[in-house]
């Protein structure tokens, strides 16, 4: 990624952490790279409802 900004997180549910390093195992990825893509698609899905619930439909 061309950013070097750095954020901690902590993964404080050991299920949740174990998944996270067995699904990027399995599909030869970072955990690094697992968690930005999983927050990307969070907060991508929270601007799809923000505008849905403004009246922007796909196409504005």
């Amino acid at each position: 990624m061309p950013y070097d900004k750095k954020l901690k997180i902590t993964v404080a549910n050991l299920r949740l952490y174990d998944r996270i390093h067995e699904i990027a195992k399995e599909y030869s990825v970072s955990p690094e790279l697992l968690i930005n893509l999983a927050i990307k698609k969070l907060l991508d899905d929270i601007d799809f409802w923000r505008n849905m619930r403004m009246g922007k439909g796909l196409l504005d």
